[in-house]
């Protein structure tokens, strides 16, 4: 799961249309900084391969930061301008203000960190394009948060001039005078969690452990009303009437276009499953449409299995979404990156079951026993998980349940209201407010 699913998710709770400038005005509101943070979070996703790992907000925002094209440098300028301001920001008075300012000039410091690693990092000749990325990722995964993952990247492991480009010893130092005076750290996994303790002594109970949530919003079962747009939907896609889909069992998977993701395992292993049941059709959602993209399309063009079979959608739209998850017999990630696997939780609470990795943190950590989980890479592995569960209704039907019922836990109310409670223990004033009751 990517630092803007797990921010953002929080930061868009003061939601705006309004478009920021480079150079803020101190009367701009937090609402209007926060949505400036969106848009500067999607536009350094498209320098930052795997930064943005889902978004669900207005698709006209994608449209606009494509458009505009910021560069890296621009970028975290602009970042470091809006989080400069955020503190001062004016906002509509309520007894979160302080924190939602704190926290929105921390993410923003966060973003710049990153967008100036990336713009960095593009001059160091010596540096594959892979590596770059991991450096970043490793360097700036979750900003403040997430500062014990630095420790795997140690100088000795690179050229001289490339650890003084990137200021290993400057960093580790810095992080952890930062660890040494913060109050209370918010571990958005286990391993953060285990991190922040063994690498930077930070005693457990400083430590808050918030999983990435679901918006049971969305992501829930549908009804046959609800569902009809999404059918028409694929249809348009497939070429295949709505109501043959209904009949059908669809095998679903949505996430950015990316070799970890293994897209390409989940075309080979649902090629199986089609010389065997011919009511079976698989779709795959997201983007963007690049080189990997055009790639994964010419394979299922030459593979006869999967002709009308199997379809790449591209980016799916956003009132499609929730429904799709909820109308999949099967939900399938073959993913062997993975920082939690929100879309193998958002399929766990859409009631719909799951074939996964055994690289995606949430199945092993939260449901080993309901989801279908088999080892990362093994094409056969997933093709036989497939369909072992569409051929036994009865089995689909039970995990699908198990699942929905343990993610219940995963909700963001129920969370936020633990958080508040641990901000207080940790000496915060936070006064309870009408939500929280």
């Amino acid at each position: 799961m990517s630092t803007f699913v797990r921010s953002a998710l929080l930061t868009l709770l003061v939601t705006s249309a309004a478009c920021g400038e480079d150079s803020p005005s101190r009367g701009d509101s937090l609402d209007v900084i926060a949505s400036e943070y969106v848009r500067l979070v999607l536009a350094l996703g498209e320098h930052d391969p795997g930064y943005v790992d889902a978004y669900y907000g207005p698709a006209l925002w994608r449209e606009m930061v494509r458009e505009e094209a910021l560069p890296v440098d621009r970028i975290a300028r602009r970042a470091r301008r809006l989080s400069k301001t955020a503190d001062t920001a004016p906002a509509a008075p309520d007894d979160l203000l302080p924190l939602r300012r704190r926290f929105l000039a921390r993410q923003l410091t966060a973003l710049a960190a990153r967008a100036g690693s990336v713009h960095s990092l593009d001059g160091i000749p010596a540096v594959s394009p892979s590596t770059k990325r991991l450096l970043v990722q490793a360097a700036i995964a979750l900003g403040a948060i997430g500062l014990a993952l630095l420790l795997v990247w140690q100088p000795a492991f690179r050229p001289s001039d490339v650890v003084r480009a990137l200021k290993f010893c400057e960093r580790r130092d810095h992080e952890r005078a930062v660890c040494d005076r913060t109050k209370a750290f918010a571990a958005t996994s286990t391993e953060i969690a285990e991190r922040l303790r063994t690498a930077y002594d930070v005693p457990a109970e400083q430590i808050f452990y918030f999983p990435p949530c679901v918006d049971r919003s969305v992501f829930r079962k549908y009804t046959e009303k609800e569902t009809a747009p999404a059918y028409k939907y694929l249809s348009e896609v497939s070429g295949i009437p709505a109501d043959k889909l209904r009949a059908s069992k669809l095998v679903f998977e949505t996430s950015r276009v990316d070799q970890t993701k293994r897209k390409d395992l989940l075309l080979d292993a649902f090629a199986f499953v089609a010389r065997e049941r011919e009511d079976a059709y698989l779709f795959i959602g997201g983007g963007p449409e690049n080189d990997l993209f055009k790639s994964l399309k010419k394979g299922l063009d030459e593979k006869p299995e999967l002709k009308g079979r199997a379809f790449l959608t591209g980016f799916i739209p956003d009132e499609h979404i929730g429904p799709l998850f909820s109308m999949a017999e099967v939900y399938a990630s073959a993913s062997e990156m993975e920082g939690f696997g929100m879309s193998v939780l958002q399929a766990a609470a859409s009631g719909t079951a799951v074939v996964c990795s055994d690289l995606v943190p949430f199945a092993v950590q939260y449901v080993p026993e309901d989801a279908l989980i088999v080892p990362a890479g093994e094409v056969f592995d997933f093709a036989q998980a497939i369909g072992n569960l569409l051929d036994s209704e009865p089995d689909r039907s039970k995990r699908a349940l198990q699942l929905a019922e343990k993610v219940k836990m995963l909700d963001w109310d129920a969370q936020a209201v633990a958080f508040l409670q641990y901000l207080r223990r940790r000496g915060f004033q936070v006064v309870p407010g009408k939500e929280e009751s």
